[in-house]
């Protein structure tokens, strides 16, 4: 049906400014920004119809929050290689946009009215990231995402492994697990409901220096 698919190609930034309380090291005043939109067009799988998923900037999505930040990081005294990071954004009030640009990508399947292109909510929305470096050849990366209205939530938990086989070589491990009850299911006989997942594995070239 198609020549290709594109399966993931999200561009993600987050950005976080933060001011350190006097009384603690691990503990700071911060704001954040994430900002998320996919890059190409990617159609429904097998569908004769051609139906449009998605498309740069549909969806546009914004959250930004005011609150606290605690990060903590340790570094093995035997080993320089392993180590472990953790940074938690706390943001208690915080505002989450929403906005589908493409006409031809239906706007219901992130939740947004038929005849709006755009949704603005105001919540609180936490931030998990945690990264651990067992040695020079593995590494674990996980992120946790929790935006909630007080009506609804959104969840969203990533974690990658990344083997490195040699100097050129790599080999990865990907799981992406979403949950969100601000969005009905596809079908009501739907054994995920509210979740959905996606799982990689993945070998390719790598280079360090």
């Amino acid at each position: 049906i198609n020549k290709y698919n594109i399966l993931d190609d999200y561009l993600r930034t987050y950005s976080t400014v933060s001011l350190q309380v006097k009384e603690s090291n691990n503990w700071s005043y911060s704001t954040n920004l994430e900002m998320k939109t996919p890059l190409f067009v990617r159609n429904k799988a097998k569908d004769v119809k051609r139906t449009r998923e998605r498309a740069f900037l549909s969806p546009f999505e914004l959250n930004t929050g005011v609150g606290m930040r605690y990060e903590l990081s340790k570094t093995s005294k035997k080993d320089k290689n392993r180590n472990f990071k953790l940074t938690a954004d706390l943001s208690v009030f915080s505002l989450n946009y929403k906005y589908v640009r493409d006409e031809k990508v239906s706007v219901k399947q992130f939740g947004i009215e038929e005849d709006k292109s755009a949704k603005l909510e105001y919540g609180s929305t936490f931030n998990f990231n945690m990264t651990y470096n067992r040695n020079k050849y593995t590494k674990f990366t996980s992120r946790l995402k929790y935006f909630t209205n007080y009506e609804k939530a959104y969840a969203e938990w990533e974690n990658n492994v990344n083997f490195v086989l040699n100097r050129y070589l790599s080999a990865s491990l990907y799981l992406y697990v979403i949950y969100d009850d601000g969005i009905a299911p596809e079908k009501k006989d739907d054994k995920w409901g509210y979740f959905k997942y996606n799982q990689m594995v993945g070998f390719g070239l790598a280079y360090t220096w």
